[in-house]
């Protein structure tokens, strides 16, 4: 599955910014299983104005990223950089990131104060994305278990929608995409 490099990187990088030096495993006996909640419907009005609906060529301009270095590395008051993008690529970006943060909420309300060792990611696999639940299990260098989340894999299965549909909506156009959610154990090794 094309997923699992990206996922892994995903969150090899959120460790890393965390001061952690670790590897990933997936753990065979519980890899990609459906969430198997109800499916479950988000929305959203984007208001910015940092992104602009385009309707001669169906785009949207947006900001992009901020430069706060000048061409010679020397710091400099932020500034803004936009780019255009077609309104369904767009829609699938925003979409996907309140998807994300959808579930997010949901496993949050299942789970209050517990989620420290569990990470919602929006995964790409080539033209189609979907949402990643990254059940994570700490284990030391020797292979023994550190700390796990305060709830079984299963548990966390059983409280995850199986799939959800995203609905973004700006200057009057809509985008709505459904999208899988799995639930994937994960093992982080510190060394």
């Amino acid at each position: 599955m094309k997923t699992k490099p990206i996922l892994l990187t995903m969150i090899a990088v959120v460790i890393l910014f965390t001061g952690c030096v670790s590897t990933f495993a997936s753990d065979s006996t519980n890899t990609a299983t459906n969430g198997e909640m109800t499916a479950m419907n988000v929305s959203k009005a984007v208001t910015d104005s940092d992104s602009t609906y385009i309707p001669e060529n169906d785009s949207v301009r947006y900001r992009s990223a901020v430069k706060q270095t000048d061409e010679d590395d020397r710091p400099t008051r932020e500034q803004a950089e936009y780019s255009v993008v077609s309104f369904e690529t767009w829609g699938d970006s925003e979409a996907a990131s309140l998807a994300a943060e959808g579930v997010r909420e949901k496993l949050s309300d299942q789970f209050p104060d517990a989620l420290e060792r569990v990470e919602v990611l929006v995964s790409h696999d080539g033209d189609h994305r979907s949402i990643t639940v990254a059940y994570v299990v700490n284990k030391d260098a020797d292979g023994d278990i550190i700390n796990t989340p305060d709830f079984g894999f299963d548990t966390l299965v059983s409280k995850t929608p199986s799939e959800i549909t995203a609905t973004v909506s700006l200057d009057g156009n809509q985008y709505t995409a459904t999208y899988d959610v799995t639930v994937e154990r994960m093992e982080l090794t510190t060394s």
